[in-house]
């Protein structure tokens, strides 16, 4: 568990920056889209283009919990692929790297040694969802409007700061379950990026035509969005799904990883 959590610190330090920098940067235009000629700007902008946007209407960005319930969609993007590479990663990296061989060395059996890279997964993605949170509050702090509190609108996005630990944590065992029976020929960021956006993609054409409105559960990036978490109008049988997916996929991978020849 040390080994593999220290193997991933380099890359958690650069997702840990990258995120945090993407944060600040886009509340700082807070203050301008707060701006009331500003909204009354984008007010006029046509409901086709809205559904693109991923809007039934515009926001009203003047709120700082709306606006940042919205940009914070890009940012769960991020965190669901960093957190299926790493699961993809878990064991294809190993064998693509040459480094298999030292595990199998090792005195433990194989649940343990996937429960145990599991467990630093978790622990890594779990740090990184921290920074994530504390930097959203300092950018609360600084960005704060007039006749808010900071203490209320932080109580108010714990369900939201919730929802990235969750969702990443979605993601790793799906990924993990995926590198336990994927070959590991192919590319990891391939299908990390086919897992989060063909479903995102999905559910965008989903909430653009009627006909496929029901279709919409698929994405739970379009599900569990933070400004649906702070309307409280989440899909739970779109979470509950997708955590059936993730577990039952890791379930069958386990078994199967168990079961196969190993050849080092």
């Amino acid at each position: 568990m040390k080994l593999h959590f220290k193997l991933n610190m380099k890359s958690m330090v650069v997702w840990i920056v990258t995120l945090s920098a993407m944060i600040v940067g886009f509340m700082a235009f807070y203050p301008t889209m707060a701006d009331t000629s500003m909204q009354a700007l984008i007010q006029g902008v046509p409901d086709s283009m809205l559904q693109v946007l991923g809007f039934d209407h515009f926001p009203d960005f003047s709120k700082i919990e709306v606006f940042y319930g919205y940009i914070m969609q890009y940012i769960m993007m991020g965190i669901a692929v960093y957190a299926i590479v790493l699961g993809l990663n878990t064991f294809s990296k190993e064998v693509r790297d040459g480094t298999i061989e030292f595990l199998y060395a090792q005195p433990i059996t194989r649940t343990e040694l996937v429960l145990q890279k599991l467990a630093a997964n978790t622990l890594v993605l779990t740090i990184v969802t921290t920074v994530m949170i504390l930097v959203s509050c300092l950018t609360f702090a600084i960005f704060l409007p007039t006749g808010i509190f900071l203490n209320d609108l932080v109580m108010q996005s714990l369900p939201v700061f919730a929802s990235f630990w969750m969702l990443a944590e979605i993601f790793l065992v799906l990924g993990t379950g995926l590198s336990l029976l994927l070959p590991t020929s192919l590319s990891t960021m391939g299908v990390a990026m086919a897992v989060v956006f063909i479903p995102y993609v999905l559910g965008m054409m989903a909430q653009m035509v009627e006909a496929l409105e029901p279709l919409k559960f698929i994405s739970i990036l379009h599900t569990s969005m933070p400004d649906q978490i702070y309307a409280g109008t989440v899909d739970m049988v779109s979470i509950g799904l997708w955590s059936l997916l993730a577990i039952g996929t890791f379930c069958f991978g386990l078994y199967h990883f168990q079961k196969r020849d190993i050849n080092i």
